[in-house]
């Protein structure tokens, strides 16, 4: 049982309907009570790419969405459900275990990256052959690790906070996992979103195997350093009082760099002196601790703006 799907869907799902009518399309706010309920994963296995499984009664006899008795299933689970080796029962004691527990694991996935070279946009930029793509104090939060022994391809790990520097979503080795308490975490095809407690969205992301992981959006702050990915572009900041600096950048591409994006809150002040941008070095805003591809082999920049803002 299939739950919010896009739009191109939901008018199919509509007409499908069991013999008391009810449409399979389950409506938003409920389905966001079963992700919460469930705790944004499989409740047997914790895998976080589900499917919406009415337990009982089963979608044929249901005459209503009760978040209650629907649960999150990944699609083996849910296999074994159809095929009678996992019972009813036994799905819905897990769904109470999961609802009444916090120490559970956290709804995982297994990123499919299994290449020599790991792509990662954020937004319009992008960085290539890069290994350290984000580094906050010192602090890598998104970095990839060359092959290890025993290993024939590198692996993507990091950690993401939200506009508060709460986490929101760490990756360990290519498996990422949500956050258990988190306001929603949803998975539709290759893209994970995680939104806040009212509504907005701390992150978004695109897996494309195997070789691609883009970041839609992103709004993240750690110790008054910010990062906003959106439509826009990418901005890269820092926070000090009611002063925001920021360097944007639209259409970027960087290869080989050392670092993907720098942010060093230890300058006192953030008052820029000059936009910096050199070959084999990189984009500075002098004066802040921002830097962009720093050390790069190779870069190509189309648009670039510094902000600054006094609240």
């Amino acid at each position: 049982m299939f739950g919010p799907p896009q739009a191109a869907e939901t008018n199919a799902n509509a007409m499908k309907k069991n013999r008391y009518g009810l449409s399979r399309y389950i409506p938003e706010d409920i389905a966001l009570e079963v992700r919460r309920r469930s705790k944004f994963g499989c409740v047997v296995c914790r895998c976080a790419v589900y499917q919406y499984e009415h337990i009982d009664p089963s979608f044929a006899h249901a005459t209503k969405h009760d978040p209650e008795k629907i649960c999150l299933l990944c699609g083996g689970c849910h296999d074994k459900v159809t095929r009678r080796r996992l019972s009813k029962e036994s799905v819905q004691a897990k769904y109470l275990q999961v609802m009444q527990s916090n120490e559970i694991r956290r709804p995982f996935e297994e990123l499919d990256l299994a290449t020599q070279n790991i792509s990662v946009s954020m937004s319009t930029a992008k960085f290539e052959h890069t290994q350290n793509l984000i580094q906050i104090n010192g602090r890598k939060f998104l970095s990839i690790t060359p092959p290890t022994e025993g290993s024939s391809f590198p692996t993507l790990s990091g950690i993401f906070c939200d506009h508060n520097g709460q986490e929101t979503l760490r990756i360990t080795n290519n498996v990422w996992e949500g956050a258990i308490n988190a306001w929603d975490i949803q998975v539709v095809s290759t893209q994970v979103s995680i939104r806040t407690a009212n509504g907005r969205t701390a992150l978004e992301f695109l897996i494309e195997p195997p070789d691609k992981i883009k970041i839609k959006e992103l709004n993240m702050y750690f110790e008054n350093c910010h990062l906003i990915c959106n439509k826009d572009g990418l901005l890269v900041g820092r926070a000090r009082g009611k002063r925001r600096t920021y360097i944007g950048v639209g259409n970027f591409e960087c290869g080989h760099a050392k670092i993907g994006v720098d942010i060093d809150s230890s300058f006192k002040n953030i008052m820029p002196r000059g936009l910096k941008i050199t070959g084999g070095e990189g984009v500075s805003l002098e004066g802040t601790g921002i830097r962009i591809a720093v050390g790069a082999g190779m870069m190509y920049v189309n648009d670039i703006n510094v902000w600054t803002h006094q609240e």
